[in-house]
């Protein structure tokens, strides 16, 4: 894999160190990062806080958000 220049703390260690390994670190800047689980289990709280330490790193953050966009029955 090639070699990861900079990181972007979730705002959570426990986080940070399952993503990365890492408690310090977090996500890998540069990469499509995702989050996916049931509604109301924090993705887009988690998503706003990694967004927020990346503007104050000077990144542009991108986000697709697609929550209920998939319904099961279609």
């Amino acid at each position: 894999m090639s070699v990861v220049d900079d990181w972007i703390d979730t705002g959570s260690y426990a986080l940070n160190a399952i993503i990365s390994g890492s408690l310090y670190k977090g996500v890998p800047v540069g990469r499509i990062f995702g989050l996916a689980g049931p509604t109301g289990s924090c993705k887009t709280f988690i998503m706003k806080k990694i967004m927020a330490n990346a503007q104050q790193k000077w990144y542009m953050p991108v986000i697709w958000h697609s929550d209920l966009a998939f319904d099961i029955n279609t």
